[in-house]
């Protein structure tokens, strides 16, 4: 009875809907962006099905900023690969307060990420998908630790850097490449490798609170 009571329960059709729209629309946008990128691996979207309800809230929500993100780029003709412009339209869209450093730090090879706080991925620069073989639905749906492995080591120091953003202790842009480049391993998709170099960090937020998310930029090659 406890093992019924706990099971996570699923998205209600409105939910499921509203995800599958907001990664179709993102596909769509995408499609012109000679990008390796499908919208679905299976169009039940059960990664994002299996998530615990607010993780889900959270993956809903984050989808469908991006969607309307990229759309609204395409519709004003801007470059998609302009990843600065792409993060701030996103932070607006999010209410998420940069630190002053952060957009001038970003680079035309570095790859962007948001992730909450949760470790909860909410956005990902085009220069990822050159990379990571997911579908967008896994991407945009999936607990991103859990379909990714690296080093025991690295991911502890990844979450001790989490941490401090979490508990208001690191507050500013910070580099992190000390952190050895290291090989991360998909665990679905087509199973891709690639090797991380992380560069810095950035809390996203007003001073007076702990940072609810943060950006992480690094680079990315094959191995």
């Amino acid at each position: 009875m406890l093992q019924l009571l706990t099971r996570t329960r699923g998205p209600s059709p409105a939910e499921l809907t509203r995800f599958q729209e907001a990664v179709a629309s993102a596909a769509a946008t995408l499609s012109g962006q000679d990008l390796p990128l499908q919208a679905f691996s299976d169009p039940a979207c059960p990664s994002f099905a299996a998530l615990p309800a607010k993780a889900r809230e959270t993956s809903l929500l984050s989808a469908e900023c991006y969607a309307q993100v990229l759309a609204e780029m395409a519709d004003a003709a801007e470059d998609l690969r302009d990843s600065p412009r792409l993060l701030w339209r996103m932070l607006r869209k999010m209410g998420y307060i940069p630190r002053p450093d952060l957009l001038d730090k970003i680079t035309g090879e570095d790859v962007v990420e948001i992730y909450n706080v949760h470790n909860r991925q909410l956005f990902r620069n085009l220069k990822f998908f050159e990379f990571c073989s997911f579908a967008l639905g896994d991407v945009l749906g999936a607990d991103w630790t859990q379909v990714t492995r690296r080093d025991q080591k690295i991911s502890l120091d990844a979450l001790a850097m989490v941490l401090r953003i979490k508990t208001g202790l690191l507050r500013d842009t910070l580099c992190v490449d000390h952190i050895p480049e290291h090989l991360v391993h998909e665990l679905g998709g087509e199973r891709r490798s690639y090797r991380i170099q992380f560069r810095f960090v950035s809390p996203l937020g007003g001073r007076p609170e702990a940072p609810k998310a943060f950006v992480i930029v690094h680079r990315t090659r094959w191995p």
